[in-house]
């Protein structure tokens, strides 16, 4: 939804449009959870970004707790956090050994192309899905890169 400035909105509204597909980090905005992780702890956001600059203001006014869905906002604010651990055991990876940035991109796809596995034949549970090292890539053979398991 977008408006031009006006006396309710001074500034005009603007909202993303991939609204309802916005990442969980987003969805969750500005909740955490707290140390037990049962509940979402809302915190203050400052006014402005950067220097108190009117470009980089932030929210219009402090958020409550009927501004957030309950239900909606724990599941996102739990994804986040499962997500955030996952991309920092990816970034571990990489930065073992860490190629050019070219083969990045090709990185990821493996990574993330690997994330599902299949029942062992042997075993009744499922295959654990952790990230492993396979090989070390090098400038000659991009296309050997670590996987998910």
């Amino acid at each position: 939804m977008e408006c031009l400035p006006d006396e309710e909105y001074p500034k005009g509204l603007g909202r993303c449009s991939i609204y309802g597909d916005r990442p969980h980090t987003c969805r969750s905005f500005p909740a955490k959870l707290n140390d037990s992780n049962e509940l979402a702890i809302l915190y203050e956001i400052p006014s402005n970004g950067r220097d108190g600059e009117p470009a980089y203001d932030l929210c219009p006014r402090q958020w409550s707790a009927s501004d957030l869905e309950p239900n909606d906002t724990i599941q996102s604010l739990v994804i986040a956090q499962y997500e955030m651990t996952f991309f920092k055991k990816i970034a571990a990876i990489w930065n073992q050994d860490p190629g050019e940035w070219n083969n990045f991109p090709e990185f990821i796809d493996i990574i993330y192309s690997n994330r599902i596995s299949s029942e062992s034949k042997n075993h009744s549970e499922p295959i654990p899905h952790e990230i492993e090292e396979k090989e070390p890539h090098t400038d000659q053979d991009s296309g050997k890169f670590r996987k998910a398991a």
